[in-house]
């Protein structure tokens, strides 16, 4: 049953971190002269084309993917694979920190989805570790 509360806890942080990228995105959108940009084919001062679009669906996609991912992957690689992804998504994030100065609540957004990351990390290395039996063999997670 502990098991369960774990993955529901970085299940929700996973549809936070998607939330705040959504409002992130939106906040892009309603900056002065952002309306006039996407008309031109330009976001924040890149080409609207197929790699920033891409780019901004999977910032959200993933995260989402990740919530359901959480339940159903097996225990040993659900806490890699959030790890590992956490600490990607904050490393995104962090980099794109410094250029969220003119974007007004950006610097908030940005640190909420980095603290949010990171958190995803804490509580998959603080996964407890429980006892399987299998086919008469004792296994232990990691940690």
């Amino acid at each position: 049953m502990r098991c369960v509360e774990w993955k529901s806890r970085i299940s929700v942080l996973w549809v936070a971190v998607a939330i705040l990228t959504t409002l992130h995105m939106i906040m892009v959108i309603a900056e002065p002269g952002a309306i006039d940009d996407l008309r031109a084919g330009e976001i924040e001062g890149m080409d609207t084309g197929g790699p920033v679009t891409i780019m901004w669906v999977l910032f959200v996609l993933v995260p989402l993917l990740m919530a359901y991912g959480t339940f159903v992957l097996p225990d040993e690689p659900n806490r890699w694979v959030n790890g590992v992804l956490g600490v990607i998504v904050a490393g995104v994030w962090a980099a794109d920190f410094a250029e969220q100065h003119e974007l007004v609540g950006g610097p908030v957004l940005t640190a909420s989805v980095i603290a949010g990351s990171l958190l995803i990390v804490w509580h998959a290395w603080r996964w407890p570790a429980q006892r399987t039996v299998e086919a008469g063999q004792e296994r232990m997670p990691l940690g």
